[in-house]
């Protein structure tokens, strides 16, 4: 295999395993998964009267106290928390109120999260809130409802919750503890044949993202099968293959050779 092979390869991965949840999520009528560049949405509702003071209790104390500043994230906020509004509208005041670090925000999307009268879509979408919010600024509280998000029986939350944790264990740097536990529910995603199909792409992006060699046999199969249903599935499992073997294939090339590759200075 050529280097423009290779380079080919990784282009048709990276653009594949980042769309095929979109499309696949888009025709199913979920959200799909946020993009890291762009930040996610929360909103709360406020109940009674509020004087400066106590909206200035709603921004770190770091931020200038102003109605400039504090009336959009009380507006935002009431959004955030109107289940009337669209996903989309709800998300965007996520988004501002990430932006000015609002102090109710990880809690409003916890309480969201666990709401069972929220849609699962709106509920996807909180799950990608609190990733973006845990990759700005660790916190072991929102690790940890992730990680309970990857065991919902909501087959968007738990897909969703799933990617997460592989994006939390590539780039959030959470400890070698939460990286294990990313790769067993990624797994467990992945080979849970009864599951639903946004679980199973969720795990076989999930264990591409985490470079999981050993899941590379069930990817293989799901990509090589014509059975696999849906077309998505198959699509997401064909471009975890490539990358899955662009990183091996790296892997290789960068390990000492010879002398120097044995411990013992022998060959191997």
């Amino acid at each position: 295999m050529n280097k423009r092979t290779i380079a080919v390869g990784l282009a048709v991965a990276v653009l594949a395993s980042t769309g095929v949840a979109w499309v696949l999520a888009s025709r199913s009528g979920s959200p799909g998964f946020a993009a890291p560049v762009h930040r996610s949405p929360v909103h709360e509702s406020v109940h009674g009267p509020r004087t400066l003071a106590h909206l200035a209790s709603d921004q770190r104390p770091t931020e200038a106290v102003g109605l400039g500043v504090v009336e959009p994230a009380l507006a935002a906020r009431r959004r955030l928390l109107d289940s009337g509004l669209s996903e989309s509208v709800r998300n965007n005041d996520a988004n501002e109120l990430r932006r000015l670090h609002n102090l109710h925000l990880i809690s409003d999307l916890t309480r969201m999260l666990w709401d069972e009268n929220e849609t699962p879509k709106w509920r996807n979408y909180c799950v990608q809130q609190l990733t973006q919010c845990y990759l700005e600024e660790p916190e072991e509280r929102i690790l940890d409802t992730i990680l309970k998000a990857a065991e919902s029986p909501v087959p968007m939350v738990r897909s969703c919750a799933v990617w997460s944790l592989a994006l939390i264990a590539t780039d959030g740097f959470p400890g070698p503890e939460a990286v294990e536990k990313a790769k067993q529910v990624a797994l467990a995603a992945l080979r849970e044949e009864d599951a639903h199909v946004l679980i199973r792409t969720g795990g076989v992006q999930a264990s591409a993202r985490l470079g999981l060699g050993e899941a590379l046999p069930d990817i293989r199969r799901l990509a090589g099968s014509e059975e696999t249903r849906p077309a998505s599935l198959r699509v997401a499992a064909v471009a975890a293959v490539l990358l899955l073997v662009v990183g091996l294939l790296a892997t290789l090339r960068l390990a000492p050779r010879g002398r120097a590759a044995c411990a013992g200075g022998g060959r191997p």
